[in-house]
Order: C-alpha cells, then structure tokens, then sequence
C-alpha cells in the first residue's frame, strides 16, 4: 500500500509513515476499528489488539474471542496474547476469504468510501491533498459508517456496539478534507500586524 502520513496531535512531522492496517470489527453490530501501522510486524498487531480492547472498554464491552484469517493472528505471538487475556481465537481455512464475509465486505466499503472521499477532495485542492492522506480518509470513512449507518431498527453500529442510544450531533460532523481556518495565537494579544492573516488554512 501506498506509504501514509502519521496523524500528530503535537510535536513536528515525522519521517514514519503509516503502510498498513489492521482492522477489528464487531460481528455483532458491525462496528468497526481499525489499527494504522507503521509496519506489519506482530508487536504492531498487538498493538492494535490492545488499542481495540481499551475501545471496546470505554464503551462497557469485553473482548472474549477472536475469528480471523491466518497470517500474523495464527503467529505464536497473537496467540499467547489471546490467552494470557482469557479469550479465545478461531481461524478461517488458508486463502479462504469468502469465509469471513462479513469483515471482507467491512473491509470493501470503508476502503471505497475513504478512496471517494480523498480522490473528491484531491480534485477540489490538487496543490495540497495527495495519497499520502489516505489514512485520515480511511479513519473518517469508518467514522462515518459506525455513526450513520442506519439498520432497519434506526440504530448505528455503535449504539448496538455500546448498548446505547445516542444522535450524532450533526453540528460537529464536517466533510473530511474541507479547509479550516486555524487562528494564529498570536491574534489574541494583538502582536500580528495589521495586514498579516490572522489564520492559517488547514485541512
């Protein structure tokens, strides 16, 4: 896959770049996580075995088993995890991906929706949206799919997920990659000068 930019919260960029990804999904309510990794060795899967259980317990739920394809879950590693946590782990037969349709079709909507979402806006700010953003479109087309996905009941995946009933505040839910305007601290003691911008535009 195409290398992806790391998201920072504080500090400068860093060389590293985002190559893969892992994703765990809720059979039951279809709710979905996935896990952005820097390579595809075994400690970054079980750094997104844990990312997913400390989730799920925010939201009250515990993790007892696993069903996944081979690879990197069938290693001695993933597998001490799974039982040093109490759970336990299934796998599908090798190359047998129609097995596990369910996370293979998750899989397909949030990778199309995340490749709609940046190629749109790729199209609108050619000079600053590039591939290298696929993660952040990635991450808000799985956002978007657990809070808007309506099932014939009106719930979402994570209401079903959390046991909960809670509307998306629509106020807060921006198109991914719209530009945002970001005012520069120094505004706020008046030190920038009068036909300076008193903003810098984000994506």
């Amino acid at each position: 896959m195409q290398p992806g930019l790391v998201s920072r919260l504080s500090g400068r960029h860093t060389r590293d770049r985002i190559t893969a990804t892992t994703i765990f999904m809720d059979h039951k309510s279809e709710f979905g996580c996935s896990h952005l990794c820097k390579t595809t060795s075994q400690d970054e899967t079980l750094a997104g075995k844990v990312a997913f259980e400390k989730l799920a317990e925010t939201h009250g739920v515990k993790i007892e088993s696993f069903l996944a394809d081979n690879g990197r879950f069938a290693e001695v590693g993933f597998r001490e995890a799974v039982v040093i946590a109490n759970q336990t782990i299934a796998f599908y037969g090798v190359g047998a991906h129609h097995q596990n349709g369910i996370i293979e079709r998750y899989i397909q909507d949030i990778t199309g929706s995340g490749r709609t979402l940046l190629l749109h806006v790729k199209r609108h700010w050619p000079d600053v949206i590039g591939t290298i953003l696929w993660p952040f479109a990635l991450k808000a087309a799985e956002d978007r799919r657990n809070h808007l996905k309506l099932d014939e009941n009106g719930l979402v995946p994570i209401n079903k997920f959390s046991r909960t009933f809670s509307m998306i505040d629509i106020k807060s839910l921006h198109p991914w990659g719209c530009l945002v305007f970001v005012l520069d601290k120094r505004a706020q003691s008046g030190c920038i000068p009068k036909w300076e911008s008193k903003a810098r535009v984000g994506v």
